[in-house]
């Protein structure tokens, strides 16, 4: 039997077109706000997100 060339391939279960900004990023990591202080802190340990503020009087 002939090839036909022109034939229309079937989509692939695993050939998605995933538009995604990033790979790096930890969305979704939090899906609640932390009930204690030890399950923020185990979150931060995970991957820090907290912003520190800078000491100004430590740079002096």
């Amino acid at each position: 039997m002939e090839d036909d060339k022109n034939a229309i391939s079937q989509p692939d279960d695993f050939d998605v077109d995933i538009q995604a900004c990033s790979t790096m990023d930890c969305t979704g990591l939090i899906p609640a706000l932390p009930e204690t202080e030890a399950e923020q802190e185990a979150y931060e340990d995970l991957y820090p997100y907290i912003t520190r503020a800078k000491n100004i009087a430590e740079d002096k």
